[in-house]
């Protein structure tokens, strides 16, 4: 009886001390310990199974995995996970910088990214669902820090003294962006004028076809050029470097009556309104280009100018050469396009408004 229970204790030390003593496998398996950062080579649409990415480091396939072969198949400590925007993305596979995913993983939405998105990549410890809360220790999380996916930020746990350490957001990472939306700018926000000789309803909201619509009308005295003028009004952060950034814009429009002859490069300016106050300089709310250089599609030369029946409307994407923060408050942001037709012939151009692109950058 002795002699079994001698065994049994000792078989129960080596199994305390394999639990104890063992090296941290998935510490081993990585040779990191933060999230790694690169960025994408080449968009994508939500439908992709391989991403392009400016650097492999650290991205490994599962069963694939460096040091002490660290390998625990397609769901254990070593997989790979991709966050891209707000989606995550499991590794499948990895051919140099040509990276094979399953898409939309831990239950996000897959979507579109475009080229130059940020990528972060790491062991599937690194991401979580949501944000941490209460007490940590710091030498029981190998990687900091970890990423809320949901929430889209980083923690770390301070190592501040054992067991007296909370979970806290990393302000310092907490700056990369992610594709957030569009938002609407109403038809009532943009002003239609005609240079010509105005027609019935210029400068008035319709309903056309079904929706609500501004329109610029011209009779056939003369050669006419119909002009938006929409006032585009965003929420701002006034922390630098965070908030909303616009993208692009893209204008909704229809040509009725007449056949339009050509379409004006549009032009997006801003000024910023003062600080309210007793003493305040009055703002001369001089405009200024805004956006770098802007590329429409189509082309203005290839715009689509057939006239169409009332409530159709084609769309002009116009992209920023250089997205806008809107990081000061008081930001205002005048947009135009303009529809000319040289013949002496009546015509009308209305617009439901414009659809803004962003990109949110988290506080």
């Amino acid at each position: 009886m002795k002699t079994l229970m001698t065994k049994t204790f000792f078989a129960l030390a080596l199994i305390v001390c394999l639990a104890l003593c063992a090296p941290n496998a998935h510490a081993q398996s990585y040779g990191q310990t933060a999230p790694n950062s690169t960025t994408l080579s080449a968009a994508t649409d939500n439908k992709q199974t391989t991403v392009v990415v400016a650097s492999a480091t650290n991205i490994f396939a599962p069963g694939l995995n460096p040091a002490n072969g660290g390998i625990s198949g397609p769901t254990g400590p070593n997989l790979t996970l991709l966050l891209i925007d707000g989606e995550v993305m499991r590794v499948n596979g990895a051919a140099g910088t040509a990276i094979s995913v399953s898409r939309g993983f831990y239950g996000t939405a897959a979507t579109s990214h475009n080229n130059a998105a940020t990528v972060w990549s790491g062991p599937i410890r690194v991401f979580i669902p949501k944000d941490p809360v209460g007490a940590c220790v710091t030498a029981n999380n190998f990687y900091l820090p970890v990423i809320s996916f949901n929430t889209h930020t980083f923690w770390t746990c301070p190592n501040v003294a054992p067991n007296l350490s909370v979970w806290t957001k990393s302000a310092d990472l907490d700056t990369y962006t992610f594709v957030d939306g569009e938002f609407i700018v109403n038809p009532a926000a943009c002003l239609a004028t005609t240079t010509g000789t105005a027609g019935t309803g210029n400068g008035t909201i319709i309903i056309d076809g079904s929706v609500p619509a501004m329109k610029s009308s011209a009779t056939a005295a003369a050669a006419s050029h119909e002009v938006f003028t929409c006032t585009i009004n965003v929420p701002s952060r006034l922390t630098a470097g965070k908030g909303v950034t616009i993208n692009s814009i893209t204008y909704l429009y229809s040509v009725q009556t007449t056949t339009a002859t050509s379409m004006v490069a549009s032009t997006l300016n801003s000024f910023t309104a003062p600080a309210a106050g007793t003493s305040e300089t009055a703002s001369s709310a001089t405009l200024v280009a805004a956006g770098g250089t802007l590329t429409q599609v189509p082309v203005i030369a290839s715009a689509n100018l057939t006239a169409v029946s009332a409530g159709q409307y084609y769309s002009e994407l116009v992209s920023l050469g250089t997205p806008i923060a809107v990081n000061t408050d008081g930001m205002v942001f005048v947009f135009t396009f303009e529809i000319d037709q040289s013949a002496s012939a009546a015509q009308i151009v209305t617009t439901p408004g414009l659809v803004v692109k962003y990109t949110q950058n988290p506080l």
